[in-house]
């Protein structure tokens, strides 16, 4: 059974790393990552035949895969919730003109990294994650041993 410490730590791994994406795999109850489910799921696909990333994780989804909660996305809305929420214009007009791309999360998070030892920011990002975290489950069917974070 996954933890939600577990969880939270993929979490903070994926937001870091560029390209990992990580899926729940149902038929083991454990989360790999992208190659690592192409690889296991046998999907048949002929030598030299180019499949794109979408259309792979389209593939995984209809045999039962559960892609991760995408951390770019997660990151960006957490960013304007807690602008919004403490209405800091300066830090909300640096993230709006960031570009949205494959790089946001690095660029954003670049701005962001003055508040992210705020244990305001921390504490707000925690309590969101776990809450997305607990909803990503909760929508898949994926069993959750909600241990404390600490």
């Amino acid at each position: 059974m996954l933890t939600l410490n577990a969880l939270f730590d993929l979490y903070e791994y994926t937001k870091r790393s560029e390209n990992a994406v990580y899926f729940y795999q149902r038929d083991k109850s454990t989360m790999v990552m992208f190659k690592e489910a192409v690889k296991d799921s046998k999907l048949g696909l002929p030598k030299g035949y180019y499949v794109s990333e979408e259309e792979l994780t389209q593939k995984l989804v209809l045999i039962g895969y559960v892609p991760f909660i995408n951390a770019n996305a997660v990151c960006k809305q957490l960013m304007k919730q807690y602008v919004l929420l403490y209405g800091n214009n300066n830090l909300a007009e640096l993230i709006s003109k960031v570009k949205y791309d494959k790089n946001y999360i690095g660029k954003a998070l670049h701005i962001f990294d003055c508040y992210r030892g705020n244990p305001l920011f921390v504490d707000f990002e925690e309590k969101q994650v776990i809450a997305l975290i607990k909803q990503w489950c909760e929508e898949n069917h994926i069993p959750l041993e909600d241990t404390a974070q600490s």
